[in-house]
Order: structure tokens, then C-alpha cells, then sequence
């Protein structure tokens, strides 16, 4: 048997490895690889220090295997020095399981068996693959199928309602990098990888944006309805408690053992109960030990005994207790208190409890505002069903995840009790307000007002949450929440009242529920049903509409429509899903990098819409349709099809512009050889600074209103910078030349603070003119070219063996990539066709035309000949402008009708040549097919013709030939 390698060789030979000259290793890598060994090694010898352990396990043979193949890795792994790679490059691993996104301890609403459930996404993930993958879920990049476990999670489709959609895939992988934390203005936050995508309303249509994109201003979906599950009518306490927690049918004490005797908290002492033998028995052998304080034992005390059902029935009445309890209730070992003085709460509080058979007591004690009156039930078993499913204490409670299988009259009574203890209705402020020192409990307060689609925000003194629901919703309110407290039902059908003159005199204005992203759509029906353009062109401006707004439009629109004969469903179709969505789109105030809080990130894969929904209402995005950097080394364009027809399309812009950078060798070693100092590399990395767009926003740690001194302040990453190649005087001087009227001050004791303020003196701008100063601060750019967001350099090898670099980057603006210095324009390359053309011309833009084309085939394996290629770019380009092949290019410009009809759009083509009286005289090839005759084309360009007389004039060929 081989034997195992000491605890103190195994350190020795680790260290070693440091310091061999052609064995380099991080220490770091050294150090971890040492931990896991001695971690594996303690669990098997069953002690809890090194000091414990006499030998690892390993042979020397094992260690050796691993140390190699730990080298090995790490080699493969290196990049080339100065590769800009960046998060996105990192966490790429390659398609399905790109974009894991969200981080362990971010909440998400599932569903399973029909019942819905808040987990954490990184417990539920992880379970999930230890159950399938065992031990050997030991790598730190998971991806697995799960679709037999019938996983749902909520989902936004494109015609923007909510449902349920199955979860195909779930994966997890290292954050590798900082996260990008969003919040809104509903006070709302998400956590996400900055590759993660999420999903913006655009020209009326959901589509991706990657989180990098992202920008303030920009609008989330937020869900406003829940769709309703099969729902349990009864809470089964016994699935609450085990048997050790709690025994059924007798009130609950704390107790202790006194031989065969139990004596309880009150002193009584009770004899062993009768046809409990098997508890006793466990009581005896230690398996319950009745001697932890604090811990809810059984007694045989048929005084005490109260009969709550073992299953208590989720109606109105239970709703209504929880939700007062949540505002007001607390917990001890033996009673549960409410406070509060309304009779008409009080008297819902004891019709509950009599209900169970529960005694209360009313105490009136000294409150902050004056007498306060507390109910009382006495019961450990209702004390300890309330802490279960609710928590106690004002910071810890919660709205159990299982509220949201409830039925709907309990979910409504549950907000009337808390809001009848916790709420406040402002008729003046026309809002309905709560308050909790819990977060956990306003989240799931929040949900269940999203569940009946009523908008609700939050913000925090850092003491408190308050939460706030705008006045559009109290109607809600007013029609369905059951109060009971007289003073508040009364305001809210005051302020309902004024809510309905409001909107009757067209008043009322939400700055909150506006649909974005509405396109021209507005603008063309405005035309078409000579509506006054005054009343869009803000809207179509600003690209943002009020719902109440769109609907008033919307309904104009279709009696305008009605009268005039015209059908216009189509476009008022993409109206009606923004205006009747299941979603309102809360607008994002703050972009922020943080440190990941967990050691994974987490995704789900869900095919149908590829968006899934967290604690928090927020709709995130799970699979970006655009392609990304991918791997180490390489990164990914658009190819097969989609690449295709961008070519034949002539699209303006392609979805993944590139450009393949060759630098000058001449100007690289003229560079060298000024400063012997600096390397190649250096040189090479040098120029990739000047191509890469560097902003504010991307170079800051944070960009802050400072309220007190109005002014901006931006904190600075000095390693950033320094990478980067800035300076913070480069900075204030950007700042200042771009945005005139302002000026930079720096702190005496730090160099990584700007403070931005009007040159002015005298100027005070308001909180307003500050928040859109800041908007436009982010995003000015200080070095590198528009729309180049990412380069990476690339190590060569020349034909002579020697090293060169070349860039390739994310993003392309050409003509003035040719004006920086150490850029080879000879050699230099984009897949930007029409940015070919403007600035190398025509000629060259059919090339690229045609090498594209060429290079989508051969990545797909087609063989095709090249003068197909060229033929395609010759038409393209022959105008001396890139054209389209398509009805609004070449096929359209088509002179025969035919042909323009078999290409596109038939009908509209023959009516409108019928219209103009256009002839076509059946010269090409598609129209002849068309009709069924030989086209002019081979032997159909000859006319054969033959005479009557052929029998006479052959029989005389034939008396020559014989003569």
C-alpha cells in the first residue's frame, strides 16, 4: 500500500511548488489548493484542526496528479498581458449558460405542484444541483436541465401580461467581478451581473438590454398582477411543528422532568400522559431533551386545554387577525397581544378568538400618544402558530411565503386588519401610508398589493420603511378592503370622492404609471384621424405617456376611427398592450457597482419568455438575444442567418459591429526605442486606451447629490484610472470644457474626490436641476471613441516568429479609428459595411460586401461559389450606393410588375401598377415562369421556323447527294 504524504510534507512540497522557477504559481492558488487537500482530509479523519491530523490521505503519486493538473489549468487559463477582457469575457461561458445572473440571496417567486413559493434563488439552485450532481458538483460552473421538475416562475410576455412559464435550465458560476445593483423610484432593488440582461419597452415591443447598458431615466417592468394559483383553504397547523415542538390536542407549557413526573412553568406537576408511552419513551432515552429553556412541550392539563382546530380555516376572519397582528401584535411564551383602541378592530380581534375558544383580557396602559388599550388571548399554542408563520417583534416580522396560495377574500382581509392597525389615509397628500421597522414584512406587503395590481413604493429613514400607494388606487380601496376602522373608511371615501371629480375634470396626472418606448405610433394615428397634434407631440418627444392619458387617447382614437369608417385595430393594438399591460414600468434612479454578497451568481432558463420575476416585482431578463464577448480569447459576432440578412438587408447597423485593429510595427518600435523603459506591449496597450470609451460613470465608484452643498460629488477608483491611463485633472477638465458653467473642486486630504459646482456663485440650483446634471455628468466621455465600449488586444506571431499585438473591439466607428496614431489604416478592418463605404468608398464597400457574405458560409460549412458572392455585391453596389435587395431596394425598383409582385407584398404591388396603368412586356425570367411560357433564355432566345415545302426541297438534297 502506498504510503500517505504527512500533514507537514504535504506544506513543504506545496511551498516548494512556489518558488520553482518553472512551476509558478499565485500563492493564492497554492494556498487554496493546500485548504481543500487538508479540508478533504479532516473530514475523513473525523477531527476539526490540522494540528489533529497525522497524514492527508494522499499518496505521492496522488499529489503529484493534482498539482499537475492544478498547473496546467492555471497555464490554459492565463491570458496575454494587457488583454481587456473585462467582466463580460470572464463569466462567459458559452451558450446555453451565458448571463448567470443574479446573486445567492436575491428572492424569486416559483411555483410547483400549484404552490407558490419565495425562495432564495441560490438555496433553491444549489439544492437542486447537490440532489442531481452529488460529489460531483464540485466545479464552480454549473449548468443543469431540470425541466421534470416542473419549476414555474412568473414571466412577461411580449404582448405584456404575466403568467407562469417552466423553468428549463438552472446554472450558477462565479461572479467573477463586482454586480451591478439597480433601484428604482418605487424605492425598489435589484442585484445582477453587469452581462445579466433585463428588458426595456421600445417602439411598443419588449426587447433585451444588457445591464452594462442600462442607464438612469431607463424604465423596468415591475408586475402588476399575479396570477391566481389553485387555492388552500385550510392552514394545517401540524405541517407547522413537529412532534417534538408541539403535541396536538391540549394547550402547550414549557416543562421540565422530575423522575416520572412532568412539572410545569406554573409549578403543577402532571403524571406521565396516558397512550403517550412512545413520547415518554423518547423523553427517557434523550432523543427530546426537556431541559432546553424556552422550548413548547406537551401537557396533560385538561384545565388548560384549548381546542384550536388542527386545521384552521383560511377566511376573512383569519385574514383579518393576521393582518392586525402584523401591525400591531407581539408574542410571548403563553399570549398573544394586540394593541389597539378601535372598538370596532377590538371587537373583530375577540370574535376571532372566541372562534377558537381563546380567553381575552383588555388592559389599558400609557402609550406614546396618549391611553392604549391591548387585547390579550391567552394561549402558548396560538403563540406559537403566530411566531411561526409571522415572526414577532416590530424589526422581525414577516408575510409567510405561502400567503400567495391563499384565497382572495383572505388576502383582502389581511390588508384591511393591517391597515386598519398600521395605515393612514391623507386626504390632503391624496395617499394611503404604513410604516414597519421590518423590510421583509413591507416587501410582502407590497407583493400582495402587486397580486391585485395596486402600485406601491417605499423609502427609509434608515429607521423605518414607509410604504406609500398613490391615490389612483384608492377606488381599490374603497370598493374591496374591508376596514373596519370608521375614521378610515370614511377618508377613503372621501378622498375617493375627490379622486372621481379629479378624473371627471381630466385633473388627475400620474408622474409614476407612464408607458415608454410608444414609437411614432401615436403620431401616425394623430394624421390619419386628423386629431390635433398638440395633443401627442409632447408624448412622441418624450417617448413616455400617462396611462390614464394613453386610455383617453385610445378611446378617442376608436370613436374617431368609428366615424370616419377607418380601420386602425392594428396600431391601436400596440397601444392597448402598453395602456392594458400587466406591468408598470418603474423608472431606474440609481446604477451602482457593489461586491457580490454571495460566492455564486445564479440563473433560470426559461424558454417561452426568457424573464423571470423577483421578490421585488422587478422582471429580469435571462438570455440576451444579442451576442456577447464569449471565452477567453475570441469574441462573438452575429452569424449564419441573422448576419446574412443584415448584408443582403443593408441594414445601417449591424447588431454586433466590430472592428479587427492592425497596429503600425514602425510606430511601436519607434515608441520602444524613445523610452527603452516601456515594452511592445506597452505600446500596444497604450493605443488600446485611446480606442476604448472611457466615461465618468465607468471610472467612479460612486456619483452622489450632495443635498446639504448642492453639488455633485464623484468618488473616484484610482485603480481604474490608473489602468486606464487618467488622470482626475483629466477629469475636471472634461467636466468643465463639456458642460460650461461648471467648475471642479478637489479635497485638500484626498485626490479621489471632484465636487462639482456652478461657476456661479449665486446660482442655487434645485434638487431637480441637480438630478439631470448628474444624469448628463455620467455619461461624458473622456478618452476613447463613441460607441467602442470594449477592446481586447490579441498576441500575434509574425512569419519571421516574432510577437505582434492586434485589437479587436466591441463596437465600430472607423473613420476616426484611422486618425489615431499606431492604427495601420492598410490593415484595418470592420464588419460596419456602410461605415466601409463612407470612408473608403464604394469599391471597398463591395468587397466587404462579399467577404462578409463569404465568411457567414464558410462558418457554416456551405460551399458556395464565390462569383454568387461577387454577383450579389456587384447589384448592391452598382448605384454607387449600397442597396438592399428587398422591396425597398433593388426587388422594389424591379421594371416588371411581375417580379416586384413574386418578390413581396403581391397584392399591393398589382393594385398599385394597376393604378398607374403600368405594362409588362414579359422580357425577364420570373414573369415568363409566372405565366407559363419559355423564358429568353438558351434555346428559348432562338426562333425556329419550318416549310411546308421541307418534303421537296429534302428529296432533291438527297438526288445531289446520289449524284
Amino acid at each position: 500500500m502506498a504510503k500517505e504524504i504527512k500533514v507537514n510534507d504535504l506544506k513543504a512540497q506545496l511551498n516548494r511548488y512556489i518558488h520553482s522557477e518553472n512551476r509558478a504559481l499565485p500563492i493564492t492558488v497554492v494556498e487554496e489548493m493546500q485548504e481543500k487537500i487538508l479540508r478533504r482530509a479532516r473530514e475523513i479523519e473525523g477531527v476539526d484542526s490540522d494540528d489533529k491530523l497525522k497524514s492527508t490521505h494522499l499518496t505521492q503519486e496522488q499529489f503529484e496528479k493534482i498539482v499537475e493538473e492544478v498547473f496546467r489549468s492555471f497555464k490554459f487559463a492565463q491570458m496575454d498581458a494587457g488583454t481587456a477582457a473585462g467582466v463580460v469575457s470572464a463569466q462567459s461561458i458559452g451558450e446555453p449558460g451565458t448571463q448567470m445572473s443574479l446573486p445567492g440571496n436575491e428572492k424569486v417567486i416559483i411555483k410547483q405542484k400549484d404552490r407558490v413559493s419565495i425562495v432564495e434563488i441560490g438555496d433553491l439552485i444549489d439544492l437542486i444541483i447537490s440532489s442531481y450532481r452529488g460529489d460531483s458538483a464540485n466545479r464552480d460552473t454549473e449548468v443543469l436541465d431540470v425541466p421534470e421538475l416542473e419549476i414555474q416562475v412568473l414571466g412577461l410576455d411580449n404582448d405584456e401580461r404575466v403568467d407562469w412559464h417552466t423553468v428549463s435550465q438552472v446554472s450558477r458560476h462565479p461572479p467573477n467581478g463586482n454586480l451591478l445593483e439597480i433601484e428604482t423610484r418605487s424605492g425598489r432593488k435589484i442585484t445582477s451581473t453587469f452581462s445579466h440582461s433585463f428588458v426595456l419597452r421600445r417602439d411598443n415591443q419588449i426587447v433585451p438590454v444588457r445591464g452594462s447598458e442600462l442607464k438612469l431615466g431607463d424604465r423596468l417592468p415591475l408586475v402588476q398582477n399575479i396570477p391566481t394559483v389553485s387555492p388552500i383553504d385550510e392552514l394545517d397547523v401540524s405541517e407547522l411543528f413537529s412532534t417534538e415542538e408541539i403535541w396536538y390536542g391540549s394547550e402547550a407549557e414549557k416543562v421540565v422532568v422530575a423522575g416520572e413526573n412532568w412539572r410545569s412553568e406554573y409549578g403543577r406537576s402532571y403524571s406521565v400522559p396516558v397512550g403517550k408511552e412512545m413520547l415518554w419513551k423518547k423523553i427517557k432515552s434523550g432523543k427530546i431533551n426537556l431541559l432546553v429553556p424556552g422550548y413548547v412541550y406537551p401537557t396533560a392539563a385538561s384545565n388548560l386545554s384549548i381546542k384550536i382546530p388542527e386545521q384552521i380555516p383560511l377566511d376573512s376572519e383569519f385574514g383579518y387577525f393576521m393582518g392586525i397582528y402584523l401591525a400591531k401584535g407581539n408574542c410571548t411564551n403563553s399570549t398573544v397581544s394586540i394593541s389597539n383602541n378601535t372598538p370596532a378592530v377590538q371587537l373583530q380581534i375577540e370574535k376571532f378568538a372566541q372562534k377558537l375558544g381563546i380567553h381575552c383580557s383588555k388592559r389599558v396602559g400609557r402609550g406614546e400618544y396618549g391611553p392604549s388599550e391591548t387585547i390579550h388571548m391567552s394561549s402558548s399554542l396560538l403563540s406559537a402558530i403566530m411566531r411561526k408563520i409571522c415572526g414577532t417583534g416590530s424589526s422581525s416580522k414577516f408575510v409567510a411565503d405561502w400567503i400567495l396560495n391563499t384565497p382572495d377574500s383572505f388576502l383582502l382581509s389581511l390588508l384591511a386588519g393591517y391597515f386598519d392597525g398600521d395605515g393612514s389615509v391623507s386626504v390632503d397628500k391624496g395617499q394611503i401610508r404604513a410604516t414597519s421597522k421590518s423590510l421583509e414584512l413591507i416587501q410582502g406587503i407590497s407583493l400582495i398589493l402587486n397580486k391585485f395590481g395596486v402600485y406601491s413604493s417605499r423609502r427609509t429613514d434608515g429607521k423605518y420603511w414607509n410604504l406609500r400607494i398613490p391615490s389612483k388606487h384608492i377606488f381599490f380601496f374603497n370598493d374591496n378592503v374591508p376596514l373596519r376602522a370608521p375614521d378610515k373608511v370614511s377618508r377613503i371615501k372621501k378622498l375617493a370622492e375627490v379622486q372621481k371629480q379629479l378624473s371627471e375634470r381630466g385633473v388627475s396626472y400620474d408622474s409614476i404609471d407612464m408607458i415608454p418606448g410608444i414609437g411614432d405610433i401615436l403620431l401616425e394615428l394623430a394624421q390619419e384621424l386628423s386629431i390635433p397634434m398638440r395633443d401627442v407631440n409632447k408624448e412622441v418627444k418624450k417617448q413616455r405617456i400617462g396611462r390614464r392619458h394613453l386610455k383617453r387617447l385610445i378611446t378617442l382614437m376608436e370613436e374617431k376611427a368609428d366615424s370616419m369608417g377607418l380601420d386602425v385595430a392594428d396600431k391601436l393594438g400596440l397601444l392597448k398592450k402598453g395602456a392594458y399591460g400587466e406591468v408598470l414600468w418603474d423608472e431606474i434612479v440609481s446604477l451602482r457597482s457593489i461586491e457580490s454578497p454571495t460566492e455564486y451568481v445564479y440563473d433560470f432558463s426559461v424558454p417561452e419568455v426568457e424573464n423571470f420575476v423577483t421578490i421585488e416585482g422587478l422582471v429580469t431578463h435571462n438570455t440576451l438575444r444579442t451576442f456577447h464577448f464569449s471565452g477567453v480569447r475570441e469574441m462573438n459576432v452575429t452569424l449564419g442567418l441573422p448576419r446574412l440578412i443584415e448584408i443582403i438587408d443593408a441594414r445601417r447597423k449591424p447588431s454586433t459591429p466590430t472592428m479587427t485593429i492592425a497596429l503600425d510595427e514602425d510606430y511601436i518600435d519607434m515608441k520602444v526605442a524613445e523610452d527603452p523603459t516601456r515594452t511592445r506591449e506597452d505600446v500596444a496597450n497604450e493605443i488600446a486606451q485611446r480606442i476604448e470609451l472611457t466615461t465618468i460613470y465607468s471610472v467612479a465608484k460612486s456619483i452622489d447629490i450632495d443635498q446639504v452643498n448642492l453639488q455633485i460629488t464623484i468618488v473616484l477608483d484610482k485603480v481604474l484610472m490608473e489602468d486606464k491611463g487618467i488622470s482626475i485633472e483629466d477629469i475636471k477638465k472634461k467636466i468643465e470644457y463639456r458642460r460650461s458653467g461648471l467648475k471642479c473642486l478637489t479635497d485638500k486630504d484626498s485626490d479621489e474626490r471632484i465636487h462639482v459646482i456652478y461657476s456661479d456663485e449665486k446660482k442655487s440650483p434645485t434638487l431637480q436641476e441637480l438630478q439631470k446634471l448628474k444624469d448628463k455628468l455620467i455619461n461624458i466621455s473622456i478618452k476613447g471613441l463613441k460607441d467602442v465600449p470594449r477592446v481586447m488586444i490579441k498576441k500575434k506571431t509574425n512569419e519571421d516568429g516574432n510577437p505582434i499585438y492586434e485589437i479587436t473591439s466591441e463596437g465600430s466607428r472607423f473613420t476616426e479609428l484611422l486618425r489615431i496614431p499606431g492604427v495601420d489604416p492598410k490593415r484595418t478592418y470592420t464588419n460596419h459595411i456602410h461605415e466601409v463605404a463612407e470612408t473608403l468608398g464604394i469599391e471597398a464597400a463591395r468587397n466587404a460586401i462579399k467577404r462578409e457574405a463569404q465568411n457567414v458560409m464558410e462558418k457554416q460549412s456551405l460551399e458556395v461559389d464565390e462569383r454568387h458572392m461577387l454577383l450579389v455585391a456587384d447589384i448592391m453596389t452598382q448605384s454607387g450606393e449600397i442597396q438592399q435587395i428587398g422591396r425597398h431596394g433593388i426587388s422594389g425598383r424591379n421594371a416588371s410588375v411581375l417580379a416586384r409582385a413574386a418578390f413581396e407584398v403581391t397584392v399591393k404591388h398589382l393594385l398599385d401598377a394597376a393604378a398607374k396603368g403600368e405594362r409588362d412586356n414579359l422580357v425577364g425570367i420570373i414573369e415568363n415562369v409566372i405565366v407559363g411560357q419559355e423564358i429568353s433564355l438558351g434555346t428559348g432566345v432562338v426562333d425556329l421556323t419550318i416549310s411546308l415545302d421541307y418534303r421537296k426541297y429534302a428529296q432533291k438534297d438527297l438526288l445531289k447527294k446520289a449524284a
